[in-house]
């Protein structure tokens, strides 16, 4: 066989696999009662956008979630628009600005950045105005005020109710980090660094990622 050729084959089977692989869309739709670090109630409208393909055994996909929140302070919006397995766990505003926190599933943020490791958890910052952009922050620099998870962690189960009041929420997020997840990859609250961080297997291998 004519070596030249292999390059070739190896990417026509590479655009076959790829062609032959069925995504499925579903998005859901709900709104939750938030509660902020001063006591207020605000109502949050949540997406959870998910596609999921199957290749070769192995599950593929992620979800996106989307929330919108008004500050009931300033009347002004948050918008946040998430990439895949970026799963939000805080919203809250403090002053002029809004703060998010999400905890990202893939390895990435494991990884050893001048010998220093972090946690998942990333945190955002934006001015409460309409032309404020989010910027990423330390997780350190998260005020301790807002270190308390106060979004569902995870999408509804199908057939669930649209509306999820402050009571159901809480209860909800104590059995989804207490319950589901023993080992302590979700903590709350937010912990403030790697040597805080109670996950059951970060010292277990060379980068903190699950097995």
């Amino acid at each position: 066989m004519d070596r030249s050729l292999i390059p070739a084959l190896s990417l026509g089977l590479l655009v076959l696999a790829q062609g032959c692989t069925k995504w499925s869309y579903d998005s859901v739709q709900w709104q939750e009662e938030i509660t902020l670090h001063d006591g207020r109630i605000l109502a949050a409208s949540r997406v959870a956008n998910r596609r999921v393909a199957y290749e070769w055994g192995q599950m593929m996909g992620g979800t996106k979630f989307e929330i919108d929140v008004k500050d009931s302070t300033t009347g002004q919006k948050t918008h946040w628009d998430g990439q895949d397995n970026q799963r939000p766990l805080i919203i809250d505003f403090d002053r002029e600005y809004a703060y998010l926190v999400y905890v990202d599933e893939e390895c990435e943020f494991f990884t050893a950045t001048n010998n220093r490791r972090v946690p998942p958890y990333k945190v955002l910052r934006r001015r409460t105005v309409w032309y404020g952009r989010w910027q990423e922050l330390d997780l350190t620099s998260l005020p301790s005020s807002l270190r308390k998870i106060n979004l569902m962690p995870r999408s509804p189960n199908p057939g669930a109710a649209t509306l999820i009041f402050a009571n159901q929420l809480k209860e909800l997020i104590d059995d989804i980090v207490h319950g589901e997840n023993q080992n302590g990859y979700i903590q709350d609250p937010i912990p403030r660094d790697y040597e805080s961080w109670n996950y059951k297997y970060k010292d277990k291998s060379t980068n903190g990622c699950p097995r």
